[in-house]
């Protein structure tokens, strides 16, 4: 969290709740509670007029960030002169150990391969420091990085599994919108509003069918799967009502297995069922492409749904 309350100064006038971009203040008995959303943009502390929060967090982690940098930024330089320095020492020790063998070669007291031999030796050493400078900054680096991977380890979890869980027998999972309303981020006004989907609901138990030989039928759902509940919105809902209201009856009601009503008849009398549908999305989106250059996807209906009074 990048920011924090001080209960004490906040005085619950939800300023900050109005001007979140995030929607990541809440008030809870007059206090405002930061939630996981929270990005740490910091309007709310510029828009509080309390000075009620403050970016503690950020202070915090700000100070151990500068240590860290500081720390970096000496061994980094360390190694930058490293390099330099040490091959400044090993080329002067070269042309010292040449200068005094010179002397000596001329004076006959020393051999050419003697002096080749102890020029490499001195390399080997100069190297061997170099090694050793390098490792004593990569070592305690390691080694802190096992320390923090140790105590990772050796953290235990704060969830634990239960000793003894209970079984679920039947999962009937049920997600209820009751009278909630919905805007996206930032938005001044809500998109939908009044949605309930307890009391507003199509249920999908069984469809229309029809067959050559056999005419109309009812089949009920193969699997309990297509066996569901279609939420409505409060526009659906009040476009179901007008058709319903609109709805010219036939002279003689048709009834399939024990279900009458339905709303939709073609121009010959007969009831609309999913080849209907079918057809008719195929001219919608036919005549719109025809008349626009931008064209529509590929739309296909799914399902056939029996739509009918009662």
């Amino acid at each position: 969290m990048a920011v924090n309350v001080i209960k004490e100064k906040c005085k619950g006038c939800s300023i900050c709740v109005k001007n979140c971009p995030f929607e990541a203040i809440t008030m809870e008995n007059k206090i405002a509670v930061i939630g996981a959303a929270c990005t740490g943009c910091g309007v709310c502390v510029e828009k509080c007029p309390f000075k009620a929060i403050e970016k503690t967090e950020e202070e915090r982690f700000d100070e151990a960030n500068k240590k860290l940098t500081g720390t970096q930024l000496f061994t980094n330089r360390i190694m930058t002169f490293m390099m330099p320095g040490m091959m400044f020492i090993m080329y002067s020790v070269t042309i010292l150990i040449t200068w005094v063998s010179a002397q000596k070669i001329d004076a006959g007291t020393l051999q050419v391969g003697a002096m080749t031999a102890f020029i490499t030796y001195a390399m080997q050493i100069v190297m061997a420091f170099l090694m050793m400078t390098a490792m004593s900054i990569m070592v305690p680096r390691a080694g802190v990085a096992a320390d923090r991977i140790d105590e990772v380890l050796k953290t235990e979890a704060s969830v634990q599994n239960v000793k003894k869980p209970e079984t679920l027998k039947e999962h009937k999972g049920v997600l209820e919108f009751s009278h909630v309303d919905f805007k996206y981020p930032g938005a001044e006004h809500n998109v939908l509003s009044d949605i309930d989907f307890k009391e507003h609901t199509i249920n999908i138990d069984h469809q229309l069918q029809k067959k050559s030989k056999i005419g109309y039928y009812i089949q009920e759902t193969k699997t309990t799967s297509g066996t569901r509940k279609i939420p409505m919105t409060a526009d659906v809902e009040e476009c179901f009502r007008k058709i319903i209201e609109k709805r010219n009856p036939p002279k003689a009601e048709p009834m399939v297995d024990g279900k009458s009503g339905f709303l939709y008849f073609d121009k010959n009398g007969s009831i609309c069922y999913s080849l209907h549908w079918e057809h008719y999305f195929q001219h919608i989106i036919q005549k719109y492409n025809n008349t626009y250059k931008v064209q529509m996807p590929v739309i296909t209906t799914h399902g056939r749904v029996i739509i009918r009074t009662s």
